[in-house]
């Protein structure tokens, strides 16, 4: 898969990917993702997903509920770089600066001072004269393994998955455990989904 990340002029991003959305959460979970990843609130990152294949960056689909673990990886790649691309030029604006990083949408020195508002540093990087910049990053990911191929410890939740992969927030929705009943029939519905199923 492949992701997309550019920078608009007031500091927010546009999240370019090819997966699609069908009700499962993805977008959410890309844009928590990335969000997390470059260090701005989750609302600064807008998803621009379409499926035209002349344009869109490429993705194998929506199939397998495997689309947050092999989309996700190439969501959390290109924004790593798109975060190193900002610090980038934050440190050509800021020469002397040191330990730059991004907090909550604010550039913050090596004590944590804001030192740069994310909005003033796109203005500066689309309408410098010294050194104007489109500020984007776009990678791709393949993910060869399969996780159900490697053994699993006795205790292993999608969580710990997660975690273990560098995720920090994630969005998760239950599917095919049954109606809402106490099990018993088919009247009070089968299954038991407040019982089961992933947190």
């Amino acid at each position: 898969s492949t992701a997309r990340l550019v920078l608009n002029q007031d500091g927010t991003c546009q999240l370019s990917i090819g997966a699609t959305e069908i009700g499962q959460g993805a977008d959410t979970v890309f844009s928590q993702m990335a969000a997390e990843t470059v260090g701005i609130p989750t609302s600064w990152v807008h998803i621009v997903s379409f499926q035209d294949t002349d344009v869109t960056p490429f993705d194998t689909g929506a199939y397998a509920s495997r689309q947050s673990y092999v989309t996700g990886h190439a969501v959390k790649k290109t924004a790593e770089t798109f975060r190193k691309n900002i610090l980038d030029y934050a440190y050509e604006l800021l020469p002397d600066a040191r330990g730059l990083d991004i907090v909550g949408g604010e550039i913050v020195d090596e004590t944590g001072t804001k030192v740069l508002d994310m909005g003033d540093l796109a203005q500066e990087a689309f309408y410098s004269f010294r050194h104007s910049v489109h500020i984007h990053a776009e990678e791709t990911a393949q993910v060869r393994d399969n996780t159900f191929d490697t053994p699993i410890p006795d205790v292993h939740t999608l969580g710990s998955v997660l975690k273990e992969a560098g995720y920090a927030t994630a969005a998760v929705g239950k599917w095919g455990l049954g109606g809402v009943g106490d099990g018993s029939t088919a009247a009070t519905g089968f299954g038991r989904p407040r019982e089961r199923g992933f947190d």
